[in-house]
């Protein structure tokens, strides 16, 4: 039985992927802020992730490799996951 491709997504409670970029960008409307991005390679897809504030003092550069879970990030948009290590 073939599972569809954002079932398995969703069956997954921790990924691990490779830091492509990092950058900030800014949150909507009510709130003014700058949210710290990183783009995270995994499977060959690029994917947005927020950095905590208790992991924003750790240097991330390219190619240091993270642990994500999906939990979305209200007041930016098209981010959809969230850091929780960097090894």
């Amino acid at each position: 039985m073939k599972i569809e491709e954002g079932r398995k997504e969703r069956m997954k409670p921790q990924m691990k992927g490779i830091c492509i970029k990092a950058y900030t960008i800014k949150s909507n409307k009510p709130n003014s802020a700058l949210r710290k991005i990183i783009d995270i390679s995994i499977n060959n897809k690029i994917i947005k992730a927020f950095i905590p504030g208790y992991l924003s003092k750790k240097t991330i550069i390219k190619n240091t490799i993270v642990l994500i879970i999906k939990k979305k990030l209200k007041d930016c948009t098209g981010v959809k996951y969230r850091i929780i290590k960097i090894y």
